[in-house]
C-alpha cells in the first residue's frame, strides 16, 4: 500500500492475513474481524479480531 491509497476498511466477518505478535516477527496467521463500528475510535485504522 502506498501513502496516496487509502487504507481498506475490512467489515465483520472478514478473514484477513496479518503479523502475529504472539510468535515474533516472519510469522502470520488469519484473523477473523469480530467489530468494527464506524462510531468507534480508530475506525478504519484498529480492528478487534
Amino acid at each position: 500500500m502506498s501513502e496516496t491509497e487509502p487504507a481498506p476498511v475490512f467489515e465483520r466477518g472478514d478473514v484477513v492475513y496479518g503479523t502475529d505478535p504472539f510468535k515474533g516477527d516472519g510469522r502470520s496467521r488469519p484473523w477473523l474481524i469480530l467489530s468494527n463500528h464506524a462510531d468507534r475510535p480508530f475506525h478504519g485504522e484498529q480492528y478487534i479480531a
